[in-house]
């Protein structure tokens, strides 16, 4: 992925800020879709997105996430975890979130 937007080459710390900023406003579509375009996604992209679907009351999706990011050879961090136990509390499910 070579796009070059102003003279700037994305790299991962860009599309993670980027996801961040998405997560945040609550726009799930477009953080999946940016997702979808990182070549080389690393621990913090994938906890990004776990956020990212906690927040918007999305566990199921936030499990998948956090699956795929273990097979992929990342451990999870805190980060991760308190985006499962917000998704999983968001959704009303205190018992999930308490697993």
């Amino acid at each position: 992925m070579c796009n070059l937007y102003a003279g700037i080459t994305p790299n991962t710390i860009l599309y993670n800020t980027a996801l961040s900023a998405l997560a945040k406003a609550g726009q799930v579509v477009k953080a999946q879709t940016l997702f979808s375009l990182i070549e080389c996604p690393d621990s913090v992209t994938y906890e990004t997105m776990i956020a990212c679907y906690g927040l918007a009351g999305m566990p199921r999706e936030a499990e998948s996430m956090l699956k795929e990011m273990i097979e992929n050879g990342f451990k999870p961090r805190d980060y991760a975890l308190c985006g499962l136990v917000a998704g999983w509390s968001m959704f009303g499910s205190v018992n999930k979130a308490l697993n």
